[in-house]
């Protein structure tokens, strides 16, 4: 979800302490979306803090599904979770830079540019992260 979607159900803004509690309710997998502040993650071994990529916003129409579906691709291919985050992310952040919700959506070689183009050290694994 993303985290006004988040903050809305449950009362309070995203922050991985609170994610990894909810896993004892039940889900095996939380991520929250977080825009320009990147994205959290939590399963039961890990909790993920991904910063954004550096990008010019045009419109944000779409960004969201493009991150879910390409978080979804990659965890598919068998990527890890942090690799899963990134990618997501690095998706999202091109998915803003054209007006429309189809116009901007990464193919994979776009993608794949700039994930190799980006220090990896954008990554937090941190308890304490929040959107």
């Amino acid at each position: 979800m993303n985290d006004s979607t988040y903050t809305a159900v449950l009362g309070e803004a995203p922050a991985l302490p609170a994610m990894a509690q909810l896993l004892f309710h039940g889900p095996k997998l939380l991520v929250v979306s977080c825009g320009a502040r990147g994205a959290l993650a939590a399963s039961a071994g890990e909790a993920l803090a991904q910063a954004a990529f550096a990008a010019t916003l045009v419109d944000s129409t779409g960004a969201g599904d493009c991150f879910n579906g390409a978080f979804l691709a990659a965890l598919l291919e068998g990527q890890p979770l942090a690799a899963a985050l990134r990618f997501a992310c690095g998706a999202g952040s091109i998915a803003i830079g054209a007006t429309g919700a189809r116009s901007a959506l990464p193919d994979r070689p776009t993608l794949d540019r700039l994930l190799a183009q980006a220090p990896a050290a954008e990554l937090q694994i941190s308890r304490d992260s929040t959107c």
